[in-house]
């Protein structure tokens, strides 16, 4: 790109500006793809602009070989760092006086401080030193209140069975990620025998080996609705029950909004 392009790009501090210019002037924006087209091809001369899902993308080999070597993915940020190794072909020699060039490192992730873990460790104190994302606020959040099962678990194909809440009486779905052989059926008829199956607890106890077979939404509580896929489901012997309390009288029309399958939502009560 020539210098008077790099000018006006230079001015341009995100990547909206960047787009705003490009669109603005189509000799710019000519310009700028092929300057970004060089680029790929230095990385994989097999990458086009229309590689852009990661299944994509990780068929390849030389991009996920640059991004190891290269670069420092994080949810919220991405970084590229130059290698300074003499025969690489991508890399430029770096314009940095080399003591300021060999103290700039990734930016570190979050770490709580040994001493007070309600806050965390000083950015001088972690800064050149090897972290993860373990601490990152929204990752344990997620972690927090993800269920511990495979997620892809919970659909409505997978549904095996029924267990009730013993405290509130709502049903809740069990699922398997494949259907059950027979001896597996009657170990299960008899553990509803052996336990009192509460609202956000597991099926079985760690031990059990159907523990690792056979789940249920943990997340849902005897103060919250009812599972939604109940009324999606296209299973014939689903009763009309109400979504909150899991009664099976008194019911009012469900809001328009609800009404998602071939079993709408039903409500004893007014709904919030």
């Amino acid at each position: 790109m020539s210098d008077e392009s790099e000018a006006l790009f230079d001015k341009a501090d995100t990547l909206d500006e960047i787009r705003d210019k490009a669109n603005k002037n189509s000799n710019l924006e000519m310009k700028l793809r092929n300057c970004i087209k060089d680029s790929m091809s230095k990385v994989d001369s097999l990458l086009t602009r229309n590689d852009t899902t990661q299944a994509q993308l990780t068929r390849h080999n030389e991009l996920v070989s640059f991004m190891k070597t290269y670069c420092h993915e994080r949810a919220y940020s991405f970084q590229i760092k130059k290698c300074q190794d003499v025969s690489c072909n991508i890399c430029t020699p770096i314009r940095l006086p080399q003591t300021v060039f060999d103290s700039l490192h990734f930016l570190p992730d979050p770490v709580p401080a040994l001493d007070n873990p309600d806050h965390y460790t000083s950015f001088q104190a972690v800064y050149g030193k090897q972290t993860s994302e373990e601490f990152r606020p929204s990752l344990q959040l997620n972690q927090a209140n993800a269920e511990p099962a495979p997620k892809s678990v919970f659909a409505s194909g997978k549904i095996r069975d029924y267990i009730m809440c013993c405290d509130c009486g709502k049903w809740h779905y069990v699922y398997s990620d494949k259907a059950l052989s027979q001896d597996e059926i009657q170990d299960f008829k008899q553990s509803l025998y052996t336990y009192d199956y509460s609202c956000g607890a597991p099926l079985f106890p760690d031990n059990h080996y159907l523990a690792e077979l056979l789940f249920v939404c943990v997340k849902i509580s005897c103060d919250t609705p009812m599972e939604i896929l109940y009324y999606s489901s296209q299973k014939s012997e689903n009763s009309d029950i109400c979504y909150h309390c899991g009664t099976d009288s008194d019911f009012i029309d469900p809001p328009v909004k609800m009404v998602i399958g071939p079993k709408r939502p039903r409500f004893c009560g007014p709904t919030p």
